[in-house]
């Protein structure tokens, strides 16, 4: 994942145009506006998947909250957004 800005494109979750000047999520094959963008809390009930296409473990979700949080962040940050951001 990682957060775009200055192009334009539509959410694939709730179909809103992006302006250009916001920022979104590239998940690859579709972009996702802030609002729609999950977070960390979101990992723990959803199933996301490592850059091989692989599901990512329990474990590995967890050792991924954890350098979060260590790092300041919260459970309800968005993914792909900084704290800054979220």
């Amino acid at each position: 994942m990682s957060v775009v800005i200055g192009i334009k494109a539509v959410c694939g979750a709730c179909e809103r145009q992006q302006s250009g000047r916001e920022p979104y999520v590239d998940v690859g094959e579709f972009h996702l506006c802030k609002s729609c963008s999950p977070t960390y809390a979101d990992m723990r009930t959803q199933t996301f998947f490592d850059q091989d296409g692989e599901p990512l473990r329990p474990r590995e979700i967890e050792e991924i909250i954890a350098a979060h949080l260590a790092d300041g962040g919260d459970l309800t940050d968005k993914l792909g957004f900084g704290p800054e951001q979220s």
